[in-house]
């Protein structure tokens, strides 16, 4: 009786068959993938924008400032043992105390006693937040920024954010506040801004070191006088050569459009980067269109 099957060549063949589908469809799958990352990811920066308009509603109409350090000394904690009364070994006119700094940025703020660290949601955010909002899926690497548990974005520091750490040439005309010697630039309020549709709030953060949570222009700012941080405040096109930006009307889009203008001696190392790497890093516009209050 003769045995019903299939011969070598007919398992080849469907075999083969398989194989063909599956190179054809799993790019649309990865495509496919991708493209729900980066809908994630716009969620996210929605957030943020909600998160940055209800901050002017209660603070004035100023955004959150991007970063800024106060040093305080605070009492300790006097120890508790398990049984009898505290235990106080210092007068009661002279409490024990402790260094405690606060280093305050507009995602988390991170607040260091001793050998103690802890991170907790930012200025943007009033102590409130579902901290994994701050996490970009489809960024791979570590931050920046010792001790924040999510990473990936950006916030406008040259215009809307400002803070500790900013250069300000002298007749800049904003407000500006000195705090145990460190010059601190306040940041924007939502009345200053022109055009709302057009300031870039929040994005992918990327550059060559990582994902630096400050956004840069490409040009310097109004007083701005250090060109060395333009580098590190670009945008990552890495959703299908794509960035994800929110502006300061709350609305998210995707842009495609990579710009690499800036300071002569900065560009080359950019354009450098794009050509070696398949994330591409770059501007939102060739000036600071994009990022201005104009």
């Amino acid at each position: 009786m003769k045995k019903n099957g299939f011969t070598l060549i007919e398992l080849l063949v469907v075999i083969a068959i398989i194989a063909l589908l599956l190179a054809i469809v799993m790019p649309s799958l990865g495509a496919a993938k991708e493209q729900a990352k980066s809908v994630y990811c716009r969620n996210n920066i929605k957030q943020m924008c909600i998160a940055a308009s209800a901050y002017t509603v209660n603070n004035d109409e100023y955004y959150p400032i991007a970063h800024y350090t106060k040093i305080t000394s605070q009492p300790l904690a006097m120890a508790k043992p398990s049984a009898g009364p505290i235990l106080a070994v210092f007068p009661p006119d002279e409490p024990p105390s402790e260094t405690v700094t606060y280093s305050y940025a507009w995602d988390f703020t991170t607040i260091q006693s001793g050998q103690r660290t802890q991170t907790v949601p930012g200025t943007l955010w009033q102590e409130d937040t579902t901290e994994k909002v701050q996490q970009c899926p489809s960024y791979k690497g570590s931050d920046n920024w010792a001790g924040n548990p999510y990473t990936g974005y950006n916030y406008n520091t040259s215009y809307i954010g400002h803070g500790e750490g900013e250069s300000v040439r002298a007749g800049y005309s904003g407000e500006v506040r000195t705090q145990s010697g460190q010059i601190i630039i306040l940041p924007a309020k939502t009345s200053s801004v022109k055009n709302l549709a057009s300031c870039a709030l929040f994005g992918d953060g990327h550059y060559a070191g990582g994902a630096n949570k400050f956004m840069r222009s490409p040009m310097t700012w109004e007083g701005d006088s250090d060109w060395t941080l333009r580098q590190a405040g670009t945008q990552g096109f890495r959703h299908i050569q794509q960035t994800n930006v929110g502006w300061a009307d709350g609305h998210v889009t995707t842009q495609r459009e990579l710009y690499t203008d800036t300071h002569p001696k900065y560009k080359p190392s950019l354009d450098a980067y794009n050509s070696a790497n398949k994330v591409k890093i770059g501007f939102l516009s060739p000036s600071n269109s994009q990022y201005d209050l104009k």
